[in-house]
């Protein structure tokens, strides 16, 4: 995995454990030892992959200095010192490790709390394995290569809820907010933390409560920034990157780092994906815009480079955006991207706001607040009494007669092959990993926390994080701050959904850094109609192909009868849903042929040769072991 190493790989081992470390240099702060780092004994050992946002608060537990040089390794292996295997309980921020303790012959694996960080493992019967992508799994020998048919049911679905499972039998993702622990007899998988602990935020007034959403958000800010010198942002024109974008403009120039490099997607073609209207509403003389005209571009463009390196089909459309994104970012001499990713689920829309007040008999409050919501957005009033109002209860009083029979997505017309669906057993296994996530949330918390543990996020962020890597950058999402998570869910729901305004507490907080008129958008910019001109567009001999034509590989997985209709009714009409279809198709089936040898090259060969030839484009130097300056360590 060279490219997440452009600085240096090193190791270390003992009679039963090796541990590998790639190394990333994001900025000139100061950062001691190399990694591994070992224990003055040798009795300890750990690798990791973090950034730990409370580390003045660790070093006051610790007793130590305030002004410790102590290497983030160092620090955990203090911390597992003194508090045991509940140490990952007093971690904040973003991180995955290993932790060999030889004395105990165990191996502790931890993963922050919403994902950020990925981790793969393999526990057979001789030996356990981990990484940071699949493929380093695959160096070594005695790991099988198995395709789990299970998986592609889910991924021809969009069913994702299933934290562990991956596209391969034996190789397992570490779900977030959990701690593996390995030892020659058993392997223990426990969660450390819950989101429903966090404490009930109360303040007096609307004031203090934007006062400290908008410090909490500064602050996970200020962590992603801190000590990176070529840092940057992704700025769509949302309310959520662009609150990013202008508190990490206030800290460059606070601090006199000069401009914020800010990368965003045009959609000049697509006015209904287009935001530059905002955006440039939010670009100050504080930052430098870098613009990617994404209407021009295929979703399939880079496909096989993009398959490489995320080891499995994926589930995301629009990623042909992120990954020309970063490559500008590459390009520009950015290390460390930012991104407002998902900022809807960490604040919350929170419309069940709607059936709470008409289930606590506030009427009035209940009609007030309906109409003010459906005149923003452009809902017929009546409409919105009953879809917010009624209907949930309605469905709920059903579902505990009835359980719902529906898989996969509403309107659309599955290509899983039945065949799959039986020697899967899909349908209950669907039922099963999507209980309680059918019924209509008749509380904001409720709804919140469905959101908040969907098997969606930590996808998405794995996803992500393997688009940037290739690029050389770290992407990181001040959204999914540990703080700000448990801020925003311990607010009461009324601060959430004010006055008709969903994410109520965000756009009043960020009216202090913000436009208004980008603070009180009603609406955004929808990439789905770019995605089916696109895919229509650029790509229509590769559909007539895949539906005239005959793919071995994919006949045991999709149905070819209903495949050729949705791609014939796709290049016919443009359908959305028959697109995603189309999509998913084209993906799994180059996918397959890489994974079944089809012409390929085998991996390790096709790694090395990836290899070569991003050297050459990037331009990457280094590979000293030893450099000054802040080491984002990524386990190899």
């Amino acid at each position: 995995m060279p490219h997440r190493c452009p600085d240096g790989v090193s190791g270390w081992a003992d009679e039963s454990a090796a541990l590998a470390h790639g190394l990333l240099r994001c900025g000139a702060a100061d950062a001691a030892g190399t990694a591994p780092t070992v224990s003055r004994d040798g009795s300890t050992a750990v690798t990791a992959d973090a950034r730990f946002d409370n580390r003045q608060e660790l070093l006051s537990q610790l007793a130590l200095p305030a002004g410790s040089d102590l290497s983030d390794g160092g620090l955990m292996i203090a911390a597992y010192r003194r508090w045991g295997e509940e140490f990952i309980r007093r971690l904040a921020g973003d991180f995955a490790f290993c932790l060999w303790d030889r004395r105990k012959r165990i191996v502790l694996c931890g993963r922050d709390h919403l994902g950020v960080k990925p981790f793969y493992y393999y526990a057979g019967g001789r030996f356990f394995a981990f990484s940071s992508e699949i493929k380093g799994l695959w160096s070594l020998e005695g790991i099988p290569r198995r395709l789990n048919e299970t998986r592609i049911a889910d991924y021809l679905h969009s069913l994702l809820e299933d934290a562990e499972a991956t596209f391969f039998q034996e190789i397992l993702r570490l779900p977030p907010a959990h701690l593996l622990i390995v030892s020659p007899f058993k392997k223990e998988l426990r969660r450390y933390w819950e989101v429903r602990s966090a404490s009930p935020v109360c303040f007096r007034n609307d004031a203090d409560y934007e006062e400290a959403f908008l410090s909490v958000f500064q602050e996970a800010v200020r962590c992603r920034l801190r000590g990176v010198s070529k840092a940057g942002v992704l700025l769509s024109g949302g309310l959520d990157s662009s609150g990013v974008a202008a508190v990490a403009a206030a800290f460059f120039h606070e601090e006199g780092r000069g401009s914020l490099p800010v990368f965003s997607a045009t959609f000049e073609q697509v006015p209904e994906s287009d935001e530059q209207e905002f955006s440039r509403q939010v670009v100050s003389d504080g930052m430098r815009l870098h613009r990617v005209a994404a209407d021009r571009i295929s979703p399939l463009a880079d496909l096989d480079s993009l398959l490489f390196h995320q080891d499995e089909p994926f589930y995301a459309p629009n990623l042909f955006m992120h990954w020309a994104l970063f490559r500008s970012g590459r390009e520009a001499g950015v290390r460390v991207m930012l991104d407002g990713l998902d900022g809807d689920t960490t604040v919350c829309h929170a419309t069940a706001r709607l059936t709470e007040l008409l289930g606590r008999g506030r009427w009035t409050a209940f009609i007030r607040e309906s109409r003010l919501f459906a005149g923003r957005h452009d809902r017929p009033f009546g409409r919105v009494i009953w879809e917010k109002g009624f209907r949930p209860y309605f469905l709920r009083a059903v579902h505990l007669v009835r359980r719902p029979r529906r898989v996969g997505m509403v309107g659309h017309e599955p290509i899983i092959h039945p065949e799959l669906e039986r020697r899967t057993g899909y349908r209950l296994r669907a039922f099963r990993l999507r209980r309680g996530r059918w019924d209509p949330s008749l509380s904001v918390r409720d709804e919140h926390h469905r959101r908040l543990t969907s098997g969606m996020i930590p996808f998405v962020l794995e996803v992500a994080d393997r688009t940037a890597a290739p690029f050389c950058l770290e992407a990181r999402y001040p959204f999914f701050d540990k703080r700000v998570v448990e801020f925003c869910y311990g607010l009461p729901s009324g601060q959430k959904f004010l006055q008709g305004w969903t994410r109520s507490i965000e756009r009043r907080a960020f009216t202090r850094v913000l436009p208004a008129p980008v603070c009180w958008r009603a609406k955004k910019g929808n990439l789905g109609p770019n995605f089916d001109r696109a895919l229509a567009k650029f790509e229509r001999q590769r559909v007539n192909r895949l539906i005239m034509g005959k793919i071995e590989v994919l006949e045991p997985y999709v149905s070819m009868e209903v495949l050729r209709r949705v791609g014939r009714r796709f290049l016919d009409s443009g359908s959305s849903l028959d697109a995603m279809g189309v999509w998913k198709a084209l993906t799994l089936g180059l996918w397959l042929e890489r994974f079944h040898g089809g012409g390929s090259p085998d991996i390790k060969e096709e790694a090395t040769q990836w290899t070569k030839k991003e050297k050459t484009q990037a331009g990457i130097a280094s590979r000293q072991t030893r450099q000054s300056g802040e080491l984002t360590r990524h386990p190899a």
